[in-house]
């Protein structure tokens, strides 16, 4: 990349009108050239007001595209790269906010590591000054991409880079089962021999959750996992993740304090008790999803990452 390449943003949403705003503000305000990428949000059926709300963008040049078709996120990135003109994709979600130099980051990084994908940093944010328990096992359990990336060879979407050339060789997201695409994808694109690297200096911020939208996350990713018949089906139990190791709690309080996040005991173990419940709805949506009828699930509209 002797010369800055053309990069296309794309952002899947749902029902996105109070988050999406702020999105597309930091999006506004990348230090990387103006003329050198184009935004694509893809609407998957939303009926709260978000259409109006890129409607009315004034700040920053938006391409809508509509996916009504399908349900899920990775359909609604499939479409969106459709059409788009980059020779890189760049990809976070509505409930993400990118630094101002998020995209040169993350360009830079896959010209000076010689990668074929970028996955960068995901920093959490909680609601008030301290994490609610649920929030803390969030911070250090969910898009760990220093670990996801280098230790198991994975990346979300959240916050990845990906050159053009490794959607024509792997193939578009799995939408099969309306969740963990981006994990199969991008185990599938380093299978073929591409260089999925690391980039702490591209940083894109992420609130955490509280306790009921954590565990939602957690049934939808254990219920993909139940539905996958292929690489992707091993069980919710069955590979060394973040969110079952701190299933021990010394090794869930090495984590926080790893994170700066050195919390009492009484919300410590309650960050404990919230992984506990965050295994147990995992295991449950990987069962409904192994015995359920194709096709049955969670809605897959529920996109936020």
């Amino acid at each position: 990349m002797d010369k800055q390449p053309f990069v296309s943003i794309i952002v899947p949403v749902y029902n996105e009108a109070l988050r999406l705003p702020r999105l597309l503000v930091a999006l506004a305000r990348q230090t990387y050239p103006r003329e050198c990428f184009e935004v694509i949000v893809v609407d998957n059926g939303s009926v709260d007001g978000t259409l109006a709300i890129l409607e009315g963008q004034r700040d920053l040049a938006v391409r809508v595209v509509r996916e009504l078709a399908a349900q899920g996120p990775d359909a609604a990135r499939n479409t969106g790269m459709r059409g788009a003109r980059g020779e890189v994709f760049a990809f976070t979600d509505a409930d993400c906010r990118p630094a101002p130099d998020w995209l040169a980051q993350g360009v830079r990084a896959l010209a000076m590591r010689h990668a074929d994908l970028v996955a960068g940093d995901v920093r959490f944010t909680f609601a008030g000054r301290r994490p609610s328990a649920a929030e803390a096992y969030d911070a250090v359990s969910f898009l760990q991409h220093h670990d996801s990336a280098e230790r198991r060879g994975i990346a979300f979407t959240a916050n990845l880079f990906v050159r053009r050339a490794v959607f024509r060789a792997v193939g578009d997201f799995p939408a099969d089962d309306g969740w963990n695409g981006d994990a199969r994808f991008t185990a599938a694109a380093r299978a073929r021999g591409f260089s999925l690297q690391y980039a702490a200096a591209a940083v894109v911020s992420h609130p955490a959750r509280p306790l009921r939208p954590l565990v939602r996350k957690a049934y939808r990713i254990g219920f993909g996992k139940g539905r996958c018949r292929d690489g992707g089906r091993a069980a919710f139990f069955g590979e060394d993740k973040p969110h079952l190791r701190h299933l021990s709690l010394p090794a869930l309080t090495r984590s926080l304090r790893a994170k700066g996040l050195a919390l009492g005991p009484l919300a410590t173990a309650g960050a404990w008790l919230a992984g506990v419940a965050v295994a147990a709805a995992g295991a449950a949506g990987f069962a409904c999803g192994r015995l359920g009828p194709k096709g049955a699930g969670p809605r897959g509209k529920l996109l936020a990452g």
